[in-house]
Order: C-alpha cells, then sequence, then structure tokens
C-alpha cells in the first residue's frame, strides 16, 4: 500500500511539473502589459488568480484588471468595491493598475443585458491609455454561465476588428467533469490544443488566491 501512495504522489508531481513547464513556455507569449476583464468583484480571484500571480511574477506591474460593475445586486455594492480592493492587494496589483466601472447600462444582475457598445468604447479606451497588447476575460459561455461574464465575451468577439492590435485571450469554460477532477485534469491540459495557454498556481499562489478570496 505504501509503495502505491508513493507513485500516487510521484504521478501528481510529474503532472505538475510538466503543466508548469509548458506553461512557462506559452507564458512567454505574453509580452507587454495584459488587461483583465471581469464583470463583478470577486471575478478577479474566483477566476483569474492564477493567470495574474503568473504574468505579474514575470512581468511586474504589467497587469491590469478592470471590473465593469461594483457588484450591487443585493445592494452591497459600496462593500463590494471595498472588497475587490483588498482581493487586489493581496494579488499584487496597485492601486494604478485597477479600475472599477459602476456604469448604469452594467449593472449587476444575471437578466440585466450589458450594452456592448459600452463595454468596448471602455475597454478601447483602457487598451489606449495603458498601452495593453493583451486582453483576457471570459469565453462566450463565462464559467458559470452568468449572462453578464457572457456578455463580456460577446462585445469583445463583435468588436475584434477594433482591436486587431491586441491579443485577445478567452478563458476556457470546462465541463462539470473536468471541474471535478481537481489536479488530474493536468493531464487534459498537457494534451489539448497547442493553442491553449495553461497558467497554474505555486503553493504559495494557491494560499494567496485564497486569502485573497476571504475578502469577498
Amino acid at each position: 500500500m505504501e509503495h502505491y501512495c508513493y507513485i500516487f504522489v510521484a504521478i501528481i508531481v510529474l503532472l505538475i511539473g510538466l503543466a508548469v513547464w509548458r506553461g512557462n513556455l506559452k507564458q512567454n507569449l505574453i509580452t507587454g502589459n495584459t488587461l483583465i476583464v471581469t464583470a463583478h468583484p470577486d471575478d478577479e480571484c474566483m477566476f483569474f488568480a492564477p493567470t495574474i500571480l503568473s504574468i505579474s511574477k514575470s512581468h511586474p506591474h504589467s497587469v491590469f484588471v478592470v471590473c465593469l460593475s461594483n457588484g450591487n445586486f443585493y445592494g452591497s455594492g459600496v462593500q463590494r468595491e471595498s472588497e475587490f480592493s483588498a482581493s487586489l492587494d493581496i494579488l499584487g496589483i496597485s492601486k494604478e493598475n485597477r479600475i472599477l466601472i459602476d456604469e448604469p447600462s452594467l449593472q449587476d444582475g444575471p437578466s440585466n443585458n450589458w450594452d456592448y457598445t459600452v463595454i468596448t468604447d471602455i475597454v478601447l479606451k483602457l487598451v489606449e491609455t495603458k498601452q495593453i497588447r493583451n486582453i483576457l476575460t471570459f469565453d462566450d459561455y463565462g464559467v458559470s454561465g452568468h449572462s453578464n461574464h457572457c456578455d463580456i465575451a460577446k462585445a469583445l468577439y463583435s468588436s475584434r476588428s477594433k482591436l486587431s492590435h491586441v491579443n485577445i485571450l478567452f478563458l476556457e469554460s470546462i465541463s462539470i467533469f473536468r471541474k471535478y477532477l481537481g489536479i488530474f485534469d493536468l493531464l487534459y491540459v498537457l494534451l489539448s490544443s497547442k493553442n491553449t495557454i495553461a497558467f497554474t498556481s505555486t503553493p504559495r499562489g494557491l494560499l494567496k488566491t485564497h486569502y485573497a478570496m476571504f475578502s469577498h
């Protein structure tokens, strides 16, 4: 039984090592300033923490985070603004690199359809003023299926001609089965498309992510 435990641990270590190695190779494709586009306070740590920590480590001060609402669905927008700030303090994003939007046409809520033009205008302005070369946001399922997440992806998809000079990356939504594979999903990542860029958390990064989540 003890031998099986050693084999199990060795497989996990190998998977992590290969994923980090592959991820480091792909992360070299990320150069210049990167803009993470989120919908609500807590998205930054719930969905994008490994990306934020990985890029910040190799390119300090190059990551910008914009949250397109203050998460006022339950009337606690002001509190969530403070939580957003505390979370990014933990994740190492400086105050000048974080932007929180409170726009009438971009209010938190699964039944609220967000204005694609407003989203695009905000992103285009940030691309210009912050000299952004990479944008990372949700894909068209939005990981959790939240309509606000999906609207960001659809807005940027429809505006790709205006952003042709920027590298746009979409966070891949995965099946429930893969979500519950845990660390063994790394095997799928290793064998996945060459167009996939994988960011993996170190143990220290995982702790930072949890601390950031506790801010919310």
